[in-house]
């Protein structure tokens, strides 16, 4: 198998057990733990802070240490942390074992990333990561359909015990996968520097910021959500729906943007994702809430994968892991964030209220991007071309 397709595989499972946890965790503190809206959006998104952490670590490592090295490690620390939470009782304990765990799920990806994009040639690296991204849209599905089954049957437990299992086969994957040579991406030709975000990656980075904010509100509250508007059999559904959208379009998408940039494709992607949240919003039956996740995958779910080619898309082979780290960690704090935002924000506003602001967060996305790119991204080029050649 090639590096490509074994990375891709690393990538399913270890986002797997991310889909499955913060799809399940705050209604477990909540209903388990007996914590409110807010400690519950706090234990969700605690993971996502962790990642940023991991993430930051991994690019001033990456400038020392192979990909490979850094990944072995930390799949080793990811399945031995996955393994500590059936022994959690109290919120606090559980809090810090998702920051901990995240930070080593943010080491796993980065590398893996790194990998991933190390090995595709320049002209088709929106495709190729599209590609390589599948096994992150599979797991959207997978994970929190799996999940929302147990939390209706209060299924904690099994949870728990599928999470360590895909954690330790990870860890065995990690093993099996092949390093980039030197030079190849992996930032080892320029051991001297010490930036942690590579400015030319931060326009694309916000957006996916506000983006992971907003999709961050549907990950952790569409359970509860569901059960209070009596479409808990719909909501469980919303994922499958979600990844089967992402799966039939974004191999078409990684080739729009390899050929029309993103100037024009990102902002149709915001435009749908927006749609999308204003569709869950207003939803009053289990087809509408069906059609928004149709909209959310067309939208959010290739705004992920644009956004990363993006990222990497304008600087040399040696700083694209300082690109991949500063494009995810952007992701993080969104993605972090708003699960403790949103429920601090659900007892005055409600669901319906809240999904209408992320419409509104995202809809203010596509000027300020155009914004961003003209203070901080390169002279506008060709959509192959970048500030240190083609790309």
């Amino acid at each position: 198998m090639g590096r490509l397709t074994l990375a891709a595989l690393q990538n399913l499972v270890v986002y797997f057990v991310f889909y499955l946890l913060i799809s399940t965790i705050a209604p477990y503190s909540s209903y388990v733990l007996k914590t409110s809206t807010g400690i519950s959006g706090l234990a969700s998104g605690m993971f996502v802070i962790g990642i940023l952490f991991g993430r930051l670590a991994t690019g001033a490592i990456s400038t020392k240490a192979s990909p490979k090295k850094v990944l072995v490690p930390g799949n080793l620390a990811f399945a031995f942390l996955s393994s500590l939470y059936p022994m959690v009782r109290d919120p606090f304990s559980l809090i810090a074992l998702r920051f901990l765990h995240g930070a080593s799920f943010g080491v796993v990806h980065n590398a893996c990333g790194t990998i991933a994009a190390g090995v595709l040639p320049p002209s088709r690296r929106g495709e190729g990561i599209a590609y390589y991204s599948f096994g992150q849209i599979i797991s959207a599905a997978l994970g929190p359909f799996l999940g929302l089954r147990f939390v209706a049957s209060s299924d904690f437990r099994n949870v728990f015990l599928v999470a360590i299992a895909a954690s330790f086969l990870s860890f065995g994957l990690s093993f099996t996968i092949p390093d980039l040579e030197k030079g190849s991406g992996d930032g080892r030709s320029r051991p001297h520097s010490l930036r942690l975000i590579e400015p030319s990656a931060v326009p694309v980075s916000v957006v996916i910021m506000v983006s992971g904010l907003a999709f961050s509100g549907i990950m952790a509250f569409l359970s509860m959500y569901g059960a209070e508007v009596h479409l808990s059999e719909a909501t469980s559904q919303f994922f499958l729906v979600y990844a089967a959208s992402v799966l039939m379009t974004r191999p078409l998408s990684g080739r729009m943007l390899d050929r029309w940039g993103a100037r024009l494709v990102l902002p149709l992607c915001l435009s749908l994702f927006a749609m999308g949240l204003f569709a869950l919003a207003f939803a009053k039956s289990g087809p509408a809430v069906l059609l928004s996740a149709l909209f959310i995958g067309l939208g959010y779910g290739n705004v992920l994968s644009l956004g990363q080619a993006e990222a990497v898309r304008r600087v040399p082979k040696e700083l694209i892991a300082l690109a991949t780290a500063t494009y995810f960690v952007f992701l993080d704090i969104g993605a972090g964030l708003g699960p403790y935002l949103f429920g601090s924000l659900l007892p005055f506003l409600g669901y319906r209220s809240l999904y209408l602001l992320m419409g509104l967060m995202v809809l203010v996305l596509i000027p300020a991007y155009g914004g961003l790119l003209g203070l901080l991204g390169p002279k506008a080029r060709g959509p192959l071309e970048t500030a240190q050649g083609p790309f």
